[in-house]
């Protein structure tokens, strides 16, 4: 609660790096292979939908549940799967031929944008018809996009590699700009803040 009591508490298989998703007084999780919806009141679970055994997620799930609306995108180790919350089934699902067709598998959490879903490929960001899973525009990059989750601003898709940042139009599909540095980003009161591991090491020792 807003003076720190704890109002409810969920119990989910134990997996690393994922987190729940609030949307208003609606709390979901996705781990492994069960999307849940929990009484945000109890930590009662409501109802849950699990996936086929070769969507399981391993131990390290690396994502979390973007939802908009009635809708939600999961991201599994091979594909996305949207769920109409609505109706509390499955509404589509991408297809093995995107990874064969790409060589990359989906990472990091999708991005919702104006009924279409944004996700990262390897190099490439892939869109869909969020009603329908129709592939649209494809964003490519030269190098593997580590910048975790497709940024979207202004009508802006962002996304970096380690070596630099990419700045495409979402109305055109056209790229719009490179920046020359890489990394994680985020965005905040209009400024792009990109975050970047490479260490820099001195070129001469320091004196004492």
């Amino acid at each position: 609660d807003f003076d720190g009591t704890l109002k409810a508490s969920m119990t989910t298989t134990q997996v690393q790096n994922w987190s729940p998703t609030l949307q208003k007084d609606r709390l979901y999780s996705w781990v492994q292979d069960r999307f849940s919806e929990f009484d945000t009141k109890t930590g009662n679970e409501l109802w849950f939908l699990q996936t086929d055994s070769q969507e399981k997620a391993g131990y390290e799930m690396d994502t979390f549940v973007p939802v908009d609306g009635n809708t939600a995108i999961l991201t599994t180790p091979r594909r996305l799967i949207c769920i109409d919350l609505q109706y509390r089934v499955e509404k589509w699902r991408t297809t093995d031929s995107l990874v064969s067709e790409y060589g990359a598998v989906p990472s990091g959490p999708p991005s919702i944008h104006r009924d279409r879903v944004f996700a990262i490929f390897g190099k490439q960001i892939l869109s869909f018809d969020i009603n329908t899973g129709e592939p649209s525009d494809v964003f490519d990059f030269e190098n593997p996009i580590i910048s975790d989750q497709p940024l979207i601003t202004n009508d802006h898709l962002i996304a970096a590699t380690s070596e630099e940042t990419r700045i495409y139009s979402l109305d055109s599909g056209q790229l719009l700009q490179t920046l020359p540095n890489g990394g994680l980003l985020g965005f905040s009161n209009g400024y792009l803040m990109m975050v970047n591991f490479t260490p820099i090491l001195p070129t001469t020792p320091p004196t004492s």
